[in-house]
């Protein structure tokens, strides 16, 4: 169907009207060459205008289809309920890491989706709640500071992914993941270096995987104000490292870090994680936050360490 400003004569609008009548129905390159030969300066500035939004919708349905490729290649081969997933949260030195699962429908096109990384915080916020009207099923986990503690910051985050997929409503038969590691899933699975960038299904995952986690942050600031977790998020920036190396740590930074034993003034360290074995809720935690002590036990005196172990001696009683 022809663009209706093919049926008027341009000389008798106003470039006013010219404009109010492209915007209601967008130009195709015909309208836009039409109006570029215009004799008015104005008329053709309104077509390179429209070739501009054009040729950006344009390298954005590129970008888009080319998100697609992987899913569709996997789709074609027999593959019907794909999973993509991401974390967010390896690198800062307190809170949690987030894994984020989504599957999405086969005709699923979110424009505008991208790593979650190069979009700001107003545009994840709403493509998450653009992700979540659209998928088929999703979940997200949070791998605590305790468990990064235990088992390492890879280690959680491979845990966590397992337990995502274990989780979700929907069980995939084949699932993407951000990165280079295969984590051991109960499905069929590969690994995508760059993979938030390049499938949508991930770069969904990664989507709902930070916005997740910034607000976990968020409340973690109003419970430890003075570490400013609701700017930087937990991130090593330098306001974030002067406020260890002035107050010491707090229960949910990350000791397995260097940079949080590292900057903290003596005895803060201990005293942190004296306040993490009496505030066990169970035997399991207690344990879990003992491996991570003896996981990371180089970066803790010796002196310290003996003083902890008494300390856990004396919980472990109360639970038995």
């Amino acid at each position: 169907m022809s663009h209706p400003l093919f049926g008027k004569r341009l000389s008798r609008l106003s470039a006013a009207n010219i404009r109010m009548l492209v915007e209601e129905a967008a130009p195709d390159d015909a309208l836009i060459e039409r109006l570029s030969r215009d004799p008015r300066a104005g008329v053709r500035a309104i077509a390179r205008s429209f070739a501009r939004v054009r040729e950006r919708s344009l390298r954005e349905e590129t970008r888009l289809s080319e998100m697609l490729a992987i899913e569709r290649t996997l789709r074609e081969a027999g593959s019907r309920v794909i999973a993509g997933l991401d974390e967010a949260g390896r690198g800062p030195l307190a809170g949690p890491v987030t894994v984020g699962c989504v599957i999405l429908p086969e005709d699923a096109r979110l424009p505008g989706l991208d790593d979650s990384k190069k979009l700001t915080p107003a545009a994840r916020e709403e493509m998450y709640g653009r992700i979540l009207e659209t998928a088929r099923a999703w979940c997200v986990v949070a791998m605590s500071h305790l468990e990064i503690d235990e088992l390492g910051i890879l280690g959680a985050v491979l845990k966590g992914m397992r337990e995502t997929v274990k989780r979700l409503a929907l069980r995939p038969d084949m699932a993407l993941v951000d990165g280079n590691i295969e984590p051991g899933l109960v499905c069929r699975e590969r690994a995508i270096v760059d993979g938030d960038s390049r499938c949508q299904s991930i770069a969904a995952a990664s989507v709902l995987a930070k916005v997740t986690r910034d607000r976990i942050m968020c409340e973690m600031d109003t419970r430890w104000p003075v570490y400013g977790f609701a700017g930087h998020k937990g991130y090593g920036c330098r306001e974030h490292v002067e406020a260890i190396r002035k107050h010491g740590p707090c229960e949910i930074h990350r000791f397995s870090f260097r940079t949080v034993a590292e900057e903290a003034p003596r005895g803060t360290v201990r005293a942190a994680l004296e306040r993490r074995l009496r505030g066990s809720e169970s035997a399991d935690e207690l344990d879990r936050v003992a491996n991570g002590i003896r996981r990371n036990s180089e970066r803790i005196r010796e002196e310290d360490l003996e003083f902890l172990r008494e300390v856990y001696r004396a919980c472990r009683k109360q639970f038995a």
